[in-house]
């Protein structure tokens, strides 16, 4: 069983956003850069508290209605649920687990708190409570109203390879004046660009330029999205020659900023220490010198930094006590906890280790 293991925060450079000081190794606590690792479930015996065997390459994370932590695992396409581990006290895996089709390939995943996104199977109709990506181009439901352990396919789009997805609340107060119904937004990696799809999984037609930026340059295309207060967040990775997977690499990376009606409002980050960049979440109140911050957790080199969530300034790197960077081989979502789940002062991560051959799920805490 493995034990907590002490971890730091220190300042880096950002390429070519605006540079930070370099900070001190010694003393990371009383500057609030000292923070804990916690592995909690992996498939591998012995490698975290718990052993679950469905917990493969787990990509996306989500909270649920009642504060536990839903993981998609594209390696058994499966949606498994944890709760607890807060403090000292052990991480609950519950049940049921939800199977998708075997061919699903889940990446992002979403709650659905409207009652939009119906879909209909084996006689029961009801709308989504969570949506699924998937790396084969389909969009996947799950509603334990309608059928209690399996998720339906709703949407396919031939050679499509979607590896993330956000819903847009028509109902919420959106950036810069964009309100309208509640919507699906995409990463489509293959084709490079962010699919839309109305509340019936249709595919939406899109403006000229919408979800575009022509400075990006040809071989990179969104990677994830995700809505953050009305705002939406693209994350864009280098492809590789079959437009399948990401090319990792330093620098191999952009994050932009855009209305919920697709237009760019802000280049928030490029290169510099984006590598894939993929996991994106804001730290909570009590998250060190990080707080309120956004988290941006790089695939390719398993880091996690720290961006002004307002002007994309590169805050700083998680490193380790002695001044080596944080590593979590096969990085991919980041989820805020909950008072049920890990303590509302921590952070999530789901990780596909040895080359997404296997999973870890653990938590990441500020040191006291």
């Amino acid at each position: 069983m493995l034990t907590a293991v002490a971890l730091t925060l220190t300042l880096g450079t950002a390429g070519a956003l605006a540079a930070a000081p370099s900070g001190a190794v010694d003393g990371p606590r009383r500057s609030g850069n000292s923070f804990r690792e916690r592995d909690l479930v992996s498939d591998l015996a012995g490698r975290a508290e718990r052993q679950d065997q469905n917990l493969v390459n787990p990509w996306g994370l989500v909270r649920t209605a009642n504060g536990a932590i839903r993981v998609s695992n594209n390696g058994t396409s499966t949606s498994t649920v944890y709760s607890g581990a807060r403090d000292n006290h052990p991480v609950t895996i519950l049940s049921p687990v939800v199977h998708l089709p075997d061919n699903a390939d889940p990446t992002g995943i979403v709650r659905n708190d409207t009652r939009d996104f119906r879909f209909t199977a084996s006689g029961r109709s009801g709308p989504a409570q969570f949506i699924f990506a998937g790396e084969n181009g389909g969009l996947f439901a799950f509603s334990s109203h309608v059928l209690p352990t399996t998720g339906v396919q709703v949407a396919q789009e031939d050679d499509a390879v979607f590896k993330g997805l956000t819903l847009v609340d028509g109902e919420r107060k959106a950036a810069k004046g964009d309100r309208r119904r509640p919507r699906l937004l995409v990463a489509n990696f293959r084709d490079a660009r962010i699919d839309v799809f109305d509340t019936h999984f249709k595919q939406v037609k899109q403006a000229a330029g919408a979800f575009r930026d022509p400075r990006i340059p040809v071989g990179f295309a969104p990677f994830d999205v995700k809505d953050i207060g009305g705002r939406i967040f693209v994350t864009y990775a280098k492809q590789n020659a079959e437009k399948h997977d990401d090319v990792a690499g330093p620098g191999n990376g952009f994050i932009d900023v855009f209305s919920t009606g697709g237009r760019l409002l802000q280049r928030f980050a490029r290169r510099g220490v984006l590598n894939s960049p993929w996991g994106l979440e804001t730290a909570p109140k009590r998250f060190g010198k990080f707080a309120g911050d956004l988290l941006v957790g790089n695939f390719g080199d398993g880091r996690i930094n720290a961006f002004d969530l307002r002007t994309g300034r590169f805050e700083g790197t998680l490193k380790c006590p002695d001044g080596s960077p944080v590593v979590i081989p096969g990085l991919w979502g980041l989820q805020r906890g909950t008072a049920r789940s890990g303590g509302e002062d921590s952070v999530w991560f789901a990780a596909g280790i040895e080359d997404e051959a296997h999973g870890l799920l653990g938590t990441l805490r500020a040191a006291r």
